[in-house]
């Protein structure tokens, strides 16, 4: 949270323009990242990093619940929901199974989820573990520093919003208890110019 030559600088919080990527805007609706992965494996764990930190063990046959568990519990995350295709109940298959994660709290265009799979196995001879990972949908999200509709005060890391904006949880809805950036990414009454 700080920077600078001597770090006595604190980050303002990051946000997204609540007036872009709306229906309304003339260059479109913004969308979150989404990355796809793919595990072929029958056995093992493997980790998955983001922004270099590492998840915990991701075992072959984690649920949907753990999987997006270990991954929201990264320092480097702020929230992902994650969905497992075709009705598969492990984030691994012997074949292969897609997993789609998708960045709703982490704007713009994220870095690539890294994985590691020294410890993942396969029990077919002819096979080998494998998790691939794929950008499907490059986020399109501002990540501006009070969501371009505030100041930044360096010596504290506080947005000063501008009149008609307010904290937002991050999904252009006002802050709340579980969601409270401090970003000014809320419009607080109706905006006209």
């Amino acid at each position: 949270g700080y920077f600078g030559h001597d770090c006595m600088l604190r980050q303002c919080p990051l946000g997204d323009d609540p007036m872009t990527g709306t229906a309304d805007d003339p260059n479109g609706v913004q969308v979150d990242e989404k990355q796809v992965m793919n595990c072929k494996a029958t056995g093992g764990k493997f980790i998955l990093y983001f922004r270099r930190q590492p998840t915990a063990y991701i075992r072959f046959d984690d649920s949907v619940e753990e999987v997006t568990k270990k991954l929201n519990a990264l320092s480097t995350i702020n929230e992902v929901v994650v969905t497992f295709s075709g009705g598969r109940q492990t984030v691994c298959s012997e074949t292969g199974g897609q997993s789609t994660i998708e960045f709703v709290q982490e704007h713009g265009d994220v870095p690539m989820l890294v994985p590691n799979i020294e410890l993942l196995e396969h029990s077919s001879a002819i096979q080998t573990p494998s998790v691939t990972m794929v950008e499907e949908l490059k986020g399109t999200k501002e990540n501006s520093l009070c969501s371009d509709r505030g100041l930044c005060d360096l010596a504290t890391g506080i947005c000063t919003c501008v009149v008609g904006y307010d904290t937002s949880d991050g999904r252009g809805n006002s802050g709340n208890a579980l969601h409270n950036r401090g970003d000014c990414g809320f419009a607080a009454q109706s905006i006209v110019a």
